[in-house]
């Protein structure tokens, strides 16, 4: 394909930026993406990723996408030391208390340490002809009009002002985004900002893995559900380690040290994560983390939107981090960025703004209903927010017996299937009747997804 639109940049080169990246280069003659830190070392931890030393697992839907954006992905990263995984089949699942039944789903993740997954990214799309990388700059502002940004001013280190013209500005520098500010300096509305106050804060620690760590499988995943605003998970990252992280709501934090991680393990609806710190053998000192709300900017609200520059990634939508839903959503928004650049670039942020709404629309009702579930949890609630919070309890209860109902709950939580799959005729009359009697595992395991009559 033809690339003649100028240049883009890309302000920020975590995985939403270097994302972004790669979807413009198909179509810009040069990217240049922009980042305040230095690069460290191949899988080395980034200081601007403070979540870094926690669990991450790229859902599902975000293997597609990195899949077809960058061909041999998961080999690569299978080579790598990351795990690929059923959902299903290789991970246990304890949600609002409940036992998920363990069986072949069909939906496949992938469980590895964030400075893998990011630095092998990077590799990729920094070995693209036209994508270059400013390291250890920051931007200051936005150099444009009313009518149209032209590109962005830097301050580089140890000072110095430049200016990087562009014919497209993307913000891809996370929830601390100052677009909002930079907008309103050139006569825009700064966008509304939705906020829920979940008060998070957990701690992580990895731990030499062995074969019979978690049953055998790769992944342990136990949710908190009121009145418990605790959770846990553990993930086997690599082919020597395990990492858990353990994660109070509402200001209920784990302290950071072994000890305080399995007393906290303790605490959860189900024991197998307890079982786990009882044994294992550490391999990293615990490390803390805070995160006080999720926030979502209505771009797509506003009256007035500037030509040439647009918010993305966390930017956009910052959601809580212990649903797994950011990277992918990432990904996502870079396969829909793509799109509308191949189509048109006319009055592009306010397309995708809108078409990203909708993309948002379906993560951020679902970790939405479920952080506003504890009463105590600031946010705005309405009716439909109720009904879905007592529907999804159902659909709980049902995938805690019938492995057809787990199958396609896994497909929406994995981002698969839009949320809208759990009200297909075959699941209201599944999860309103509960799912009434035993599920045979012997036998549903042997089953795939297609074959549940869905």
């Amino acid at each position: 394909m033809a690339r003649s639109r100028g240049n883009a940049v890309v302000l920020g080169a975590s995985m939403g930026g270097l994302l972004a990246a790669r979807a413009l280069s198909e179509h810009f003659e040069r990217v240049t993406l922009v980042e305040r830190d230095f690069m460290p070392t191949p899988g080395e931890h980034r200081r601007g990723v403070p979540q870094s030393r926690h669990a991450h697992a790229l859902l599902a839907a975000g293997c597609t996408v990195l899949e077809r954006m960058l061909p041999g992905f998961v080999a690569d990263m299978t080579a790598r030391g990351a795990q690929p995984a059923d959902v299903l089949e290789n991970g246990q699942w304890v949600l609002h208390g409940l036992r998920i039944p363990s069986g072949v789903s069909g939906v496949r993740s992938l469980l590895c340490q964030r400075p893998v997954l990011e630095s092998y990214v990077r590799e990729r799309v920094l070995a693209l002809s036209n994508v270059s990388l400013l390291e250890g700059c920051d931007a200051i502002g936005l150099n444009g009009t009313y009518q149209r940004v032209r590109g962005v001013r830097l301050r580089t280190r140890p000072g110095a002002e430049v200016t990087l013209h562009a014919e497209l500005v993307v913000d891809a520098t996370g929830r601390g985004s100052r677009l909002p500010k930079w907008l309103e300096l050139l006569g825009h509305d700064a966008p509304r900002e939705e906020r829920i106050e979940i008060e998070l804060g957990y701690a992580s620690a990895l731990y030499r893995r062995t074969n019979s760590m978690l049953g055998g499988q790769l992944a342990c995943i136990v949710a908190a559900a009121p009145p418990n605003p605790r959770s846990g998970v553990a993930l086997a990252v690599d082919d020597e380690h395990v990492m858990v992280t353990l994660c109070g709501a509402l200001r209920d934090y784990p302290r950071a040290t072994h000890e305080a991680m399995k007393a906290f393990a303790r605490s959860l609806p189900a024991s197998d994560l307890f079982e786990l710190l009882s044994v294992a053998e550490p391999a990293s000192e615990p490390q803390a983390f805070k995160y006080p709300c999720s926030k979502r900017l209505r771009y797509e609200e506003t009256k007035t939107a500037p030509a040439g520059v647009l918010a993305f990634g966390d930017a956009l939508c910052s959601f809580n981090p212990v649903y797994g839903q950011g990277m992918t959503v990432a990904a996502l928004e870079a396969e829909l960025l793509e799109q509308m650049v191949s189509r048109s670039s006319q009055d592009l942020p306010r397309k995708f703004y809108r078409a990203a709404a909708r993309l948002l629309d379906g993560p951020w009702a679902m970790s939405a209903c479920a952080d506003l579930s504890f009463a105590e949890v600031q946010g705005k609630r309405t009716v439909m927010t109720r009904i879905m919070e007592k529907y999804f309890a159902r659909v709980v209860r049902a995938a805690s017996v019938d492995l057809g109902v787990a199958c396609r709950l896994i497909r929406v939580l994995q981002l698969v299937d839009p949320p809208a799959a759990l009200l297909r005729p075959t699941m209201l009359v599944r999860a309103l009747s509960r799912g009434a009697g035993p599920w045979a595992p012997q036998r549903l395991a042997e089953r795939s997804a297609d074959s549940m009559g869905f």
